[in-house]
């Protein structure tokens, strides 16, 4: 009886301290600022500092923004224009809009209790885009839920997710279900990270696995790390070994992942 008792009480109490954190994100109020991708481009984004890890901006979205900008004042000038692009974990929002201000058509998608904040960042900047992005949850695994409560089913010409691989393992192999579902063989993949804990180099070699080409776009050269990945997603050779935090801020990477030919949706896990 006693341990009985014991473990009411404690459930008693994890739903009390529930409920005060729940209770104390409402209090927290969103703040907005402006983030200068380029000379031209500017984009306002709402972030709720404390809430968790998708309510503020991570250094691989500007990353991967940045490099938007630069790929199109470049020679692949309007590579975005009228194209669909769907933004995986999109947290702010910041590279998803990004693209809708380069002319693309977007769907960003992340978890309900992100979506609050993703929505005021669209409505921020919807002077800026031509085409109004669309926001739509998405749990991994489970597919986008459209508006209608149906599941979405088109694939898109551009995938593009920043700083997304900071997730349980289990969660990485989800991600490998969106990639699949997602797209065709004509779809651009563009993945931005930091190389931190190892779980990068665990997603990127699960896709390897699955039969995912990658090709390293800007940042380090990740292949002889995983090359050498430990079986427990850690590394001799990373800068950041499994449970260690890094001595200084790692490098933004952006690879491009190229699904494989006819690969169907793995069953549910």
């Amino acid at each position: 009886r006693s341990e009985q008792w014991k473990t009411n009480e404690e459930r008693k109490m994890n739903k009390m301290l529930k409920e005060l954190h729940q209770e104390r994100m409402a209090r927290i109020q969103p703040t907005f600022r402006d983030v200068q991708i380029d000379e031209k481009i500017s984009i306002t984004i709402c972030e709720k500092s404390g809430m968790e890890i998708g309510s503020s901006l991570w250094p691989a979205s500007f990353a991967i923004s940045k490099y938007f900008s630069e790929r199109n004042r470049g020679n692949d000038s309007g590579f975005f224009k009228d194209k669909t692009v769907l933004e995986l974990g999109a947290g702010v929002g910041l590279a998803g809009v990004c693209a809708a201000v380069l002319g693309a058509k977007v769907t960003l998608t992340d978890r309900k209790s992100v979506l609050p904040i993703l929505r005021k960042t669209v409505a921020k900047n919807a002077n800026n885009t031509v085409n109004h992005p669309e926001v739509l949850e998405l749990d991994w695994g489970k597919g986008i839920q459209t508006k209608s409560g149906s599941c979405h089913s088109s694939t898109f010409d551009f995938i593009i997710g920043a700083d997304i691989l900071y997730v349980p393992e289990q969660a990485l192999h989800f991600l490998l279900d969106e990639l699949l579902r997602y797209s065709s063989e004509k779809t651009e993949i563009i993945i931005a990270f930091q190389l931190r804990y190892g779980k990068e180099l665990t997603f990127l070699n699960a896709a390897r696995a699955a039969g995912f080409s990658l090709k390293r776009i800007q940042g380090p050269d990740v292949s002889a790390i995983m090359n050498n990945l430990c079986s427990d997603g850690s590394s001799a050779a990373s800068p950041a070994r499994k449970g260690s935090r890094p001595i200084k801020e790692p490098a933004c990477c952006i690879y491009n992942l190229q699904r494989p030919k006819s690969q169907k949706i793995p069953s549910d896990r």
